[in-house]
């Protein structure tokens, strides 16, 4: 028993200083908090390690991971779902006469709203989904957390689709 009130101690000896070194490595103090606490529950069913500090610090590094791991997955897979459930809404193609010139003007249009968006709005924009930059690649380039780039490029889109309803609307109105 001596063993696991020893475990504890160490735990709470380091508690606080694994959530610190666990934030900037699952992006909030909540998941660190998380993170630190599943560490505590794989600790305790472990034997005692020789240097118990660092299989800790090792425990949470890991879960971090597995944690980073599986949020850029889950969000990969929210973004393709999300494009493929607006597939149904494409409109019925048109004779190409028409095309030529619906593609001509929504181009024109796309160009104008993209000219107005700010500076990292614009080139996330144009890397996802002009140059089919990952949002890692994308947040890489411009120095920002993969969240800040799904929300540029999220909110780049929305100006972008809003623009158009209503450049479509005011060319429909004629």
């Amino acid at each position: 028993m001596n063993g696991d009130n020893d475990k504890l101690k160490v735990y709470l000896e380091h508690r606080a200083a694994l959530i610190n070194y666990a934030i900037p490595l699952t992006g909030s103090r909540d998941a660190a908090e998380e993170v630190v606490q599943d560490a505590w529950l794989r600790f305790a069913r472990a034997n005692m390690p020789r240097q118990p500090a660092h299989y800790l610090y090792r425990i949470v590094r890991n879960l971090a991971m597995d944690l980073s791991r599986r949020l850029n997955l889950e969000s990969r897979y929210r973004h393709d779902q999300y494009d493929a459930n607006l597939e149904w809404m494409a409109p019925a193609p048109l004779p190409e006469p028409e095309r030529s010139l619906l593609n001509e003007e929504q181009l024109s249009e796309v160009a104008k709203v993209m000219a107005t968006l700010p500076e990292n709005t614009r080139k996330a924009l144009e890397m996802h989904r002009l140059g089919g930059a990952r949002l890692q690649d994308i947040a890489d380039a411009l120095g920002v957390s993969t969240s800040s780039a799904q929300r540029l490029v999220h909110q780049g889109m929305v100006k972008v689709a809003l623009h158009l309803d209503k450049a479509n609307r005011s060319g429909t109105d004629h």
